[in-house]
């Protein structure tokens, strides 16, 4: 019992600091995605992140946009890619915060 609850609290803790982490590592390097292209792109796409800026209403702001560009047209990627990205890096983390876990219990 005292296990799962062990391994519980190890996953929320690695989504909760994956969505942090992939929060602050791609607002300052969005090209980061780019590794994460191939959990999103079909056979035959292309991955193109364009960072877009607002000049008029909402000066210095900026946005992200991927687009997945192929045969069929372009479709924008861009919450599967961070979400991708986000489940990815907790799997990371939940696998070595799962180390120690097991180590105290054995």
């Amino acid at each position: 019992m005292v296990l799962g609850r062990l391994i519980l609290a190890d996953l929320a803790v690695s989504l909760f600091l994956a969505v942090i982490v992939c929060g602050a590592v791609v607002s300052v390097k969005p090209r980061i995605l780019e590794r994460f292209a191939f959990m999103v792109r079909r056979p035959g796409e292309t991955l193109e992140l364009r960072v877009t800026k607002a000049s008029y209403h909402r000066p210095g702001e900026r946005g992200l946009v991927a687009v997945c560009s192929g045969p069929p047209g372009n479709r924008t990627v861009t919450g599967r890619l961070f979400l991708s990205s986000v489940l990815a890096t907790a799997a990371i983390l939940f696998v070595l915060g799962l180390i120690p876990v097991l180590l105290l219990r054995a």
